[in-house]
């Protein structure tokens, strides 16, 4: 049986990266738990594609660039990027109106300066450093994700020694809100499996 530890309370900082600022969460008092988000992502959410990540095809990308339409055609294109058809189309019903208006507040400069962003992201990648990693890794994806291929995770499996491969199936983009148990039971067990190796 797995037991669930009620967190401590929520701080935030942040630390500068060359011109960049990241900014982090520490919940709780044990052992740090890195969590590797990806483009457009917050700390509330979580993208497997890591920094061995490609571009996704070209048809994926136009669309996530993509400005043109209303609002609501913006919010469809989006969720059909991160969840399989039948989900996105349950999600667009339920949250449709609510993605569309949070779309809507988003500038064309913010979304140009998000992929230029992206792109010299893929130009100064970081895939040979992934191979010096030394510490547990658990990396997670949706079999079904159009935007960030499933074959990576293979790669990063593949760069870093001893790590686990999690392949949620019928999973999109977003498969932690698809699988939000499954994955929880998963990094308790993985942290369970590390710190008894300690």
């Amino acid at each position: 049986m797995i037991e669930f530890i009620r967190m401590g309370a929520e701080s935030s900082a942040a630390i500068q990266v060359d011109r960049a600022k990241i900014v982090y969460r520490r919940l709780g008092n044990g052992r740090p738990l890195l969590v590797l988000n990806g483009f457009g992502a917050a700390s509330s959410d979580w993208d497997p594609g890591g920094s061995e990540a490609d571009l996704a095809s070209a048809g994926v990308w136009s669309q996530l660039v993509d400005t043109s339409g209303a609002p609501h055609d913006q919010a469809k294109r989006l969720l059909s990027l991160l969840f399989p058809d039948d989900v996105a189309e349950s999600f667009y019903r339920k949250f449709g109106d609510i993605v569309a208006a949070a779309r809507a507040r988003l500038s064309p400069d913010l979304i140009n300066r998000q992929a230029a962003a992206m792109d010299a992201w893929h130009r100064n990648g970081a895939g040979d450093r992934v191979r010096g990693i030394n510490a547990p890794v658990l990396i997670a994806t949706g079999s079904e994700d159009v935007v960030i291929p499933p074959s990576n995770a293979l790669k990063l499996l593949n760069a870093i020694h001893n790590a686990w491969l999690a392949q949620f199936p019928h999973g999109g983009h977003a498969f932690m809100a698809q699988y939000p148990r499954q994955l929880g039971d998963l990094i308790n067990c993985f942290l369970a499996i590390d710190a008894a190796k300690l």
